[in-house]
């Protein structure tokens, strides 16, 4: 295979450790570029650790094309520190194809999402390249935190009439909404784009998955309409087959059993707050919350906090259902306690009430996991829902959300101190 560096792709998209479509697409298009030819870098919203669950995306880690800056618009931070982050992306550039002069390549850009569109449009701009926007979102308006779209919606207009921004008819229609009356794509986006490569290779533990008499896994996110169904569907089939052992939600068995007149609502089915605003509720966060009221729900359980951003998105449902009077509980690893019970603090929930999880989420097997759920969560859940918050206990936590102006609350580089700022929502 060779490589020809004067002609070179770059994709401006989501994290790329986990896996999703838009995962499998990206590493699905960097190996076909690769294999015509192309030099292919990837700038993506996450760390510089670790690797992907996608083993082929993983030198785009090795590569520094971590960008935690790209959780937000360039228009969100000071003119100096725009400037310092499109330097840092021109740089890891220019390392990773010992370019001299732009000029002489043919560059192409491609972005996936709002906030990383804009970032590559002024990376395209220093560099010289022809940037093209592909719309990966389903949901383009504010029931969704953290989405720009509205702001600017001028931008993907003159992107539009560039013939630079693909999508399908639906997705053109839920972009645009009716501004200017766009109602369809000049370019569709057509179906190999979308499903390239859609057989990957991933780093995926299963000698680790307890063999039942039926292993039964759904693939998708759990947000989908469907879902509620594809559940209901594996109830329907246990019920059918009551000699055979299926693997399902160990907690609500543990409700269940200890309290039989008990309904209980996975989140599927109701819905989630998202991270909850220190500015206010978002829609999303009141729809979920009328959601509990309608259902009459009488606790939440949330989690599994096992990382910065998880433990926030986390927090959001419990914090949002403590506001209207239920009673919860966060699950969370040991590292992200202390991040449960001050997110609560900060958000003006004195005592954010927790079940710490004995170790890593994902290091554990099945067996492991549904062991540790009864062993070791549910007393702590069923203890922290029976009992009253004690005065004592809001003395403990109240410091959590107080600091000295002197104290150093985090040590680390340049860009872990990024991720944990974007992590609490903090800019400079």
């Amino acid at each position: 295979m060779v490589i020809d560096m004067k002609k070179i792709f770059v994709i401006f998209t989501y994290g790329i450790h986990q896996i999703g479509g838009t995962q499998m697409y990206t590493a699905g298009k960097a190996k076909y570029l690769k294999e015509n030819g192309w030099g292919v870098q990837v700038f993506f919203n996450g760390s510089n650790k670790g690797n992907s669950k996608i083993p082929s995306l993983t030198e785009y880690i090795e590569s520094g094309g971590g960008c935690y800056f790209m959780i937000k618009p360039p228009y969100k931070y000071p003119i100096q520190m725009q400037e310092q982050y499109l330097q840092y992306l021109v740089t890891k550039f220019i390392q990773r194809f010992n370019i001299t002069d732009f000029k002489d390549c043919e560059i192409i850009v491609e972005s996936h999402f709002d906030t990383a569109g804009y970032w590559a449009e002024l990376f395209s701009a220093k560099v010289g390249a022809r940037h093209f926007f592909i719309c990966c979102n389903e949901v383009y308006r504010d029931e969704v935190p953290g989405r720009y779209y509205e702001d600017n919606l001028d931008f993907f207009y003159f992107k539009w009439k560039r013939n630079e921004l693909i999508t399908n008819e639906n997705g053109c229609q839920a972009l645009f909404n009716g501004y200017k009356n766009v109602n369809a794509p000049l370019y569709q986006m057509s179906y190999t784009a979308r499903e390239a490569d859609p057989i990957q290779d991933v780093d995926f533990p299963i000698d680790q998955i307890a063999k039942l008499d039926w292993n039964i896994c759904h693939i998708g996110r759990i947000s989908k309409s469907y879902v509620p169904y594809v559940i209901e569907g594996v109830a329907q089939f246990a019920k059918r087959h009551p000699d055979k052992k299926i693997n399902f939600n160990e907690l609500k068995k543990c409700i269940e059993k200890e309290f039989p007149t008990a309904q209980v609502f996975l989140f599927e089915q109701v819905g989630a707050a998202g991270p909850y605003s220190v500015f206010g509720q978002t829609d999303k966060a009141k729809a979920f919350q009328q959601k509990l009221k309608d259902l009459q729900i009488d606790a939440v359980i949330s989690g599994n906090c096992g990382c910065g951003l998880c433990t926030t998105k986390e927090c959001g449902n419990t914090i949002a259902a403590e506001y209207i009077g239920i009673p919860t509980v966060t699950i969370a690893a040991p590292t992200f306690v202390a991040q449960v019970h001050s997110t609560g603090v900060n958000r003006g929930v004195p005592v954010l009430r927790t079940a710490e999880y004995p170790g890593a989420f994902a290091s554990h097997s099945t067996e492991e996991l549904q062991n540790n759920a009864r062993e070791v969560l549910w007393p702590q859940i069923k203890a922290a829902l029976t009992t009253s918050i004690s005065k004592e206990e809001i003395a403990r936590y109240a410091p959590e959300g107080k600091r000295p102006a002197d104290e150093i609350i985090y040590y680390g580089n340049y860009d872990e101190i990024q991720e944990y700022m974007a992590i609490n929502g903090w800019t400079d």
